[in-house]
């Protein structure tokens, strides 16, 4: 059975090897050439592809056909931070579990997407279907990597994302996009305001309105997901104490549901910016989208859903009707613009993403693995 081809003490050791390879956003060659390496040593034609200068995604594919599936994760972390008791690059092991940065967000839904794929390779002579891995950088920026492979062609029709949702499938998500609203004005020295035009007072009012408009956002509903949320993260402006504030930056979080967009985000934010003058009159306000994530959602009782629910049964995962989530992950890229139904499904608990002495359970490591290759191993062969 394809089960039998994933061994736990293998799983375990990638991990390590994963997390004591530091690859903050922006630094990933190290461990992209980790994993290439780790696949090549198992018989695997692992491709180093550039999605950004120096920074290279793996690409993995194998058989060809009709039809086909993506497993896609990223390994690039956020930056370490303040707060740890354990070595963030350690990968010590304690009480059952990994510690380290991207222990769960997510090399170890990475690790185990590289042992399912190299299963497969062993237990499938004569595929009849393609499956194609992408472990990718800049999913914790703007998505660059996924973005880039799905511009290189993915030509699969099914998409698991390995991000940690503690074994239960996610159907939907929100999605994410930053809107930078810039107001311009006129210095003066304080003594003399009236010669200037004040940006910040101008951007005091801004965010009231955006206060505002996360309150309107709260009546908008999903049947699976909390509603769309708007507020302002960062603040920037003036020269000093004694001067008039010639300008003022905010940078303003917007949380979306499946059927809104950053374009649809920006527009609800400057209708309600629109709706009365901002004073003082003179002041300049510009608002611009600087990132989007996309939201997603696949159908319940897709055949996608239906057969990772078998397989994810089969491995000991526990039971479940899919789920959807507040943070918004690459699937929402692959469902937009690949067009690919996707499930988002892995080890560990987004609870220990971005905070000290992050870590995974590492009993969660064999289910998710044999999870995967159970999936990859029936479209392979034609059983779904």
């Amino acid at each position: 059975m394809i089960d039998d081809l994933i061994e736990p003490e293998e799983l375990t050791e990638l991990l390590r090897l994963l997390v004591s390879t530091p690859s903050v956003t922006g630094e990933e060659h190290g461990v992209a050439e980790a994993a290439a390496g780790w696949l090549r040593q198992r018989g695997v034609d692992a491709r180093l592809v550039e999605a950004e200068p120096g920074r290279p995604n793996v690409i993995a594919s194998l058989g060809s056909g009709p039809r086909g599936l993506v497993l896609n994760g990223h390994y690039d972390v956020v930056p370490v931070g303040d707060g740890w008791t354990r070595d963030p690059w350690g990968a010590e092991i304690a009480d059952g579990r990994l510690y380290g940065r991207g222990s769960a967000d997510m090399k170890a839904g990475v690790a185990c997407a590289m042992a399912a794929f190299v299963a497969c390779a062993r237990a499938v002579r004569e595929p009849q279907a393609r499956l194609l891995l992408t472990l990718v950088i800049d999913e914790e920026d703007a998505g660059r990597g996924t973005r880039a492979a799905i511009a290189g062609g993915l030509d699969c029709d099914w998409a698991v994302v390995c991000e940690p949702t503690e074994l239960r499938a996610v159907r939907a998500a929100r999605g994410n996009c930053y809107l930078d609203v810039t107001v311009t004005g006129v210095s003066a020295h304080a003594g003399n305001p009236d010669l200037g035009v004040n940006a910040i007072h101008a951007g005091a009012e801004v965010v009231r309105r955006v206060v505002e408009l996360d309150r309107e956002l709260q009546s908008r509903t999903h049947p699976l997901l909390t509603p769309p949320r708007t507020g302002v993260g960062v603040i920037d402006g003036g020269l000093l104490v004694s001067a008039v504030a010639p300008d003022c930056a905010l940078r303003i979080d917007r949380r979306t549901l499946p059927g809104e967009d950053g374009a649809s985000a920006l527009a609800d934010l400057q209708r309600v910016l629109a709706a009365s003058p901002i004073e003082p009159a003179a002041a300049r306000i510009d608002v611009a989208m600087t990132m989007e994530m996309p939201p997603f959602e696949t159908a319940a009782g897709h055949p996608l859903l239906q057969a990772l629910g078998r397989a994810a049964a089969a491995a000991g995962a526990p039971a479940g009707e899919p789920i959807g989530v507040t943070y918004a992950t690459d699937a929402g890229f692959l469902d937009r613009d690949a067009g690919v139904p996707v499930v988002v499904f892995g080890p560990g608990s987004v609870t220990e993403a971005h905070r000290p002495d992050e870590s995974v359970p590492l009993a969660d490591l064999p289910i998710a693995a044999r999870t995967y290759a159970s999936l990859a191993h029936a479209v392979l062969t034609g059983d779904v």
